[in-house]
């Protein structure tokens, strides 16, 4: 690797601006120092003030120039994923979604299982969206990411534009990449990939292929969630850099123009450290969690799926002992101060990064050890019926239609045969069970009803009341 890859040229310009002192007259009003906000230097420190600049910092290189710097920046995070170009991102994945949407017409092929940020990027974009239905393992309840058969039955019956592969799900199953990103060529459709979830993928050659690598048109990698980024600090890649420019123009009218400089230099320095021992890290963080994994299968009554693709997301489940995902994550907050990712009815996610060492995995492996043997915590095997994500409900209208128009709130078991006005999403995973526009049925409302009770939040669902369009009985 040569000097300037291992360089952080945006981290060390924004550092060198503190150190030199430069009295601001400029934004932001803190002026780059705690001053009447006391608490402000005592939790986040007087360094990280003095580094939010606004664009300001100090490079006699490239003029002073935070736009040259942030470019040479992007640049080499470019190289570092195998990318022809990046841009970096502050409103996460969500706005390289927005992005990769933006600006281009025709219909977007969109798996039903993907994040609400899909959605509202075809939104935005006035994209008519063609789903690819959800399915669900039978025995394990996991998503089941869709086929290569079910992706040649659409982009043949179709010809989008544009398709969206979610790669890793939240749960970290994945999609034979390579083979979808292929058929997207054969059709000439852009494929475009969430790879939220899988910044890591490049740097261990045991786990899935990159987008990049697999030959994904166009790459978002939440950065922050996987690498140790800043949160909302995200990457968007694209494999041709032809397509950089219209995904620039796209993220200047999308993203702030006043983006956190803190956020922005982070990402630089983080790029930097897995660039230089991404190699390195990702083999300690495979050892660490296969090791965890190996441990969690010898405390009694914790279950796990088969080895899936990314040991790094370790997904287990106590509801041999009574306890639902809901339960374990409240118990490992209340009685032991961690705090998994997330949980569902049957799951619980314990994410593994860069910042884990065998300390926190011990701690985390002693908690559920000791919540084995608590008796008092127990109740009996829980016993889970077949869970089926319900079929595709009909369209009633345009999705960016109806999410502009007049709407009411009712009790969502009244709502049979009435037009969702806005999405219905459980979390987690964070997948809609209706988007604007579309039908309530039966079978959506019995699915709320069962999931509210399993214990599940559903975002759109607020005091039992869905918002509907507003028809001539409402006024």
């Amino acid at each position: 690797m040569n000097q300037s890859e291992s360089s952080a040229p945006l981290w060390e310009a924004v550092v060198k601006y503190k150190e030199n002192g430069i009295v601001p007259f400029h934004t932001p009003g803190h002026k780059l120092h705690s001053g009447v906000f006391c608490d402000l230097a005592l939790h986040l420190g007087s360094d990280f003030l003095a580094m939010d600049a606004s664009d300001e910092l100090d490079s006699v290189q490239h003029d002073h120039r935070f736009e040259r710097v942030l470019d040479q920046a992007q640049a080499l995070a470019a190289t570092a994923f195998g990318a022809a170009g990046t841009l970096f991102l502050v409103n996460g994945s969500t706005g390289g979604l927005h992005a990769s949407l933006w600006g281009e017409s025709g219909q977007v092929v969109i798996p039903r299982f993907s994040h609400q940020a899909v959605y509202s990027a075809a939104l935005l974009a006035a994209r008519p969206a063609v789903y690819l239905p959800a399915d669900m393992d039978p025995v394990w309840h996991l998503p089941l990411p869709p086929s290569v058969e079910q992706w040649q039955s659409v982009l043949s019956g179709c010809c989008p534009s544009a398709a969206v592969i979610t790669h890793p799900t939240y749960y970290g199953t994945v999609s034979p990449l390579a083979d979808i990103a292929a058929e997207c060529r054969k059709w000439r459709c852009e494929s475009i990939v969430d790879e939220a979830h899988g910044g890591h993928f490049r740097y261990h050659k045991a786990l899935p292929g990159s987008a990049m690598e697999s030959g994904a048109d166009i790459a978002v990698q939440s950065t922050h969630k996987t690498m140790g980024a800043l949160t909302g600090s995200s990457m968007l890649h694209c494999r041709v850099g032809a397509r950089r420019e219209r995904l620039q123009n796209a993220v200047q009218i999308l993203q702030t123009t006043s983006p956190s400089l803190p956020s922005l230099a982070v990402l630089d320095y983080v790029r930097s450290i897995w660039q230089a021992q991404g190699e390195e890290i990702m083999q300690s963080l495979w050892e660490l969690a296969r090791s965890a994994r190996h441990e969690l299968q010898r405390i009694p009554g914790i279950s796990l799926p088969p080895q899936h693709a990314d040991p790094t997301k370790l997904l287990f489940s106590m509801e041999m002992l009574g306890l639902r995902g809901f339960d374990v994550e409240w118990i490992l907050r209340r009685d032991y101060r961690i705090q998994v990712e997330m949980s569902d009815h049957r799951w619980a996610l314990a994410l593994l990064t860069v910042g884990d060492d065998n300390e926190s995995v011990a701690a985390l492996l002693e908690a559920l050890g000791d919540m084995a043997v608590r008796k008092a915590i127990h109740g009996p095997p829980i016993q889970h019926g077949t869970l089926v994500w319900p079929d595709l409900p009909e369209p009633a209208c345009d999705m960016r239609y109806a999410a502009a128009s007049p709407s009411v709130k009712i009790p969502y078991r009244n709502s049979l045969g009435r037009v969702s006005a806005s999405f219905v999403v459980p979390y987690p995973p964070g997948v809609p069970l209706l988007v604007p526009g579309e039908i309530w049925n039966k079978d959506l409302i019995d699915h709320v009803e069962k999931s509210l009770a399993e214990g599940w939040h559903i975002r759109g669902i607020d005091q039992e009341k869905a918002a509907v369009l507003k028809d001539k009985h409402d006024f």
